[in-house]
């Protein structure tokens, strides 16, 4: 009976160990492909793309009571008191120049307008040109609610750093950025045809700095 109740435990052990040993080694296992997904170097070179060229942009919908092609009106305390972080467009895209004069905005538009469109960031730059007339001041208006949301921004692209986004990654890139019906930009160099190349493609909306947001295909390629 010893000899028996010795056996067992020693099957009992050998089993909790192999349990134990096989546990580990499927652990290790899908550890390091975790780990070796996480820095596959075209995910590396899209999170620098992204870093480096996306922006976050706020609108919200300005109403007026009445039409005007000139307005004064407060400040909506959502706006980055800076002329360069915000421009303004008509409901259907008409240009609309301003001036910030203190806690209040002026604006003038070409057409008779009450629904606006305001962009405006902490992190990017507009082209719009400065209104010329002052007005009487409006009373009766109403701000949206401001809606956030994230764009790359074509200048970033142009000025785009490939040497610096190159050494960053350690070894060579190609990044194509087809712009619907406007074009497409290069960076980096068109892989050679003998590399083993990783391929990934994005779809994003672009901003530029006259807030014409366009959609976009951008092929990351990395050797």
């Amino acid at each position: 009976m010893e000899k028996n109740r010795k056996g067992v435990h020693h099957v009992e052990y050998v089993i909790s160990v192999s349990i134990f040993f096989l546990a580990l080694l499927f652990f290790l296992y899908f550890f390091s492909f975790y780990v070796e997904r996480e820095n596959l170097p075209i995910e590396e070179l899209e999170k620098i793309f992204l870093e480096e060229t996306q922006v976050s942009v706020s609108v919200v919908l300005l109403v007026t009571e009445q039409k005007s092609n000139c307005f004064r009106i407060k400040l909506n305390s959502n706006f980055f008191p800076e002329e360069k972080k915000i421009l303004i467009k008509g409901i259907n895209g008409e240009k609309v120049t301003f001036n910030l004069s203190g806690d209040e905005i002026l604006m003038n538009s070409q057409n008779d307008l009450n629904y606006f469109f305001v962009y405006f960031s902490n992190d990017y730059e507009f082209e719009s040109e400065r209104a010329q007339q002052n007005c009487q001041f409006f009373n009766t208006y109403n701000y949206s609610l401001p809606y956030e949301e994230k764009f790359i921004s074509k200048e970033k692209i142009l000025g785009f750093a490939y040497n610096k986004a190159k050494q960053k990654l350690g070894r060579d890139f190609f990044i194509n950025v087809t712009i619907l019906n406007d074009g497409s930009m290069d960076i980096g160099k068109i892989p050679p045809k003998v590399a083993s190349v990783e391929t990934k493609e994005l779809k994003l909306k672009i901003i530029n700095s006259t807030a014409n947001i366009m959609l976009a295909k951008i092929i990351l390629q990395v050797w």
